[in-house]
């Protein structure tokens, strides 16, 4: 760390002399301003969650178990480069009919 340099969690030391002198634009005051809070705003409220005893007591299934245990990556092992982009594809271009068909083509919303 350099001399001028200070950690984060100390405060600035050195203030520049040219922005102690430096006023504000009306759009930087007005951005300084805090914003009021909404009328009709309402704290949360706090979270009470009741758990029933069989809830707690629920084991999951062989299924649920088999879908929550993360996959294998054998083709990972066994081929390394199974998702490498091929020279080819790096290299292709768009024909000048696909890229006609892509701008004439309706936006679907």
């Amino acid at each position: 760390m350099e001399e001028d340099e200070t950690p984060y969690n100390e405060g600035i030391t050195k203030i520049n002399p040219a922005a102690l002198k430096a006023i504000a634009s009306a759009r930087v005051e007005t951005l300084a301003q805090e914003k009021q809070t909404h009328q009709s705003y309402q704290p949360p409220c706090p979270v009470q969650s009741i758990v029933s005893s069989t809830t707690l007591k629920a084991k999951a299934s062989i299924h649920i178990t088999q879908l929550a245990r993360p996959k294998d990556r054998k083709e990972l092992e066994e081929n390394p480069n199974v998702w490498k982009v091929s020279h080819g594809a790096k290299n292709a271009q768009a024909s000048q009919k696909s890229i006609r068909a892509f701008r004439t083509s309706p936006k679907k919303s």
